[in-house]
């Protein structure tokens, strides 16, 4: 018999307690159970308002759900166990919806993490639509491309106007967006906090003596390794300059110096240009992970 337990608080004890789970996910299908984001939140237990919701089957963990809203919407990932995911799904799904905050957010947005197969009858049946795609892409390094055109230095993470620089960049770039707009000095901490951050390949570029853009690459230690532009944005007050196109290129060519030989970057499947730029510099789609949303009422 399938039961739940709900944790009002993030903490890195109830990550010990999923991590068996997140591992087996893993195992089965080469992806990571849980974004980046939500791995943070749990590890920090520094939201406020975020839940997560356990199942299990027989004392055995067979489910976990998180959500957390940002920017007013409730971004929730499930992980379950194989031989039980619809059920679990279906109990977490049940159990989660009624413990979001309808002053943080009006509207859920539930990632599926790769291939479809299950998850769409599941959705449906508690009311979620199809919603965004977003592509993985990967090409080759080192790039057949001439060179960046820009100069760019590490972000200085010691100085907190340089922060606050990068912070004012970020938020005006993505601030429609769910889960990488109206970041604070909490949330960047934390991601310069995590065992994978290094500050050099945090590429700033400057103009005018402020930050106009910046390029910030992660390593995955995976195997093959590969190096990932993990987030990416130019101030809009240098849009039409092409410095998104050169530093992308300064941060594959970052990511390449230090040895790697694949390049990976996620992009919204409906943003046609950045697709059509990547395209350009020689990435292939490799994986779509899918959106499934519903408004709450």
């Amino acid at each position: 018999m399938l039961c739940y337990d709900v944790y009002p608080t993030l903490t890195e004890a109830l990550l010990l307690t999923i991590t068996p789970l997140l591992d087996a996910a893993f195992a089965r299908s080469g992806i990571a159970a849980l974004s980046d984001q939500h791995l943070s939140d749990l590890a920090s237990g520094r939201l406020v308002g975020a839940v997560g919701v356990v199942a299990r089957h027989d004392d055995v963990v067979v489910g976990y759900a998180q959500s957390a809203a940002t920017n007013g919407v409730h971004s929730i990932e499930v992980v379950t166990d194989s031989n039980l995911a619809v059920e679990a799904a279906d109990l977490l799904l049940r159990t989660i919806a009624p413990l979001l905050d309808r002053h943080e957010g009006t509207t859920v947005n539930w990632w599926v993490h790769g291939e479809i197969t299950w998850e769409r009858d599941i959705a449906f049946a508690h009311g979620f639509q199809p919603g965004r795609a977003l592509y993985q892409m990967q090409c080759p390094l080192p790039l057949d491309h001439p060179p960046s055109a820009v100069v760019t230095r590490p972000l200085r993470v010691g100085d907190s106007t340089d922060l606050s620089d990068w912070l004012r960049v970020n938020n005006r770039a993505f601030h429609a967006h769910a889960e990488q707009g109206a970041w604070d000095e909490k949330t960047l901490n934390a991601r310069i906090a995590e065992p994978w951050f290094d500050p050099r390949g945090f590429l700033v570029h400057e103009r005018d003596g402020r930050v106009a853009a910046f390029c910030w690459t992660k390593h995955h230690h995976t195997e093959p390794p590969m190096g990932e532009i993990y987030v990416i944005a130019v101030d809009p007050d240098y849009h039409g300059l092409g410095l998104g196109r050169q530093l992308t290129v300064a941060g594959l060519e970052h990511l390449a110096a230090t040895g790697l030989h694949i390049g990976l970057l996620y992009v919204d499947a409906d943003n046609t240009a950045a697709v059509g730029l990547y395209r350009s510099l020689g990435f292939d789609v490799t994986r779509t992970d899918s959106v499934f949303t519903k408004e709450l009422t």
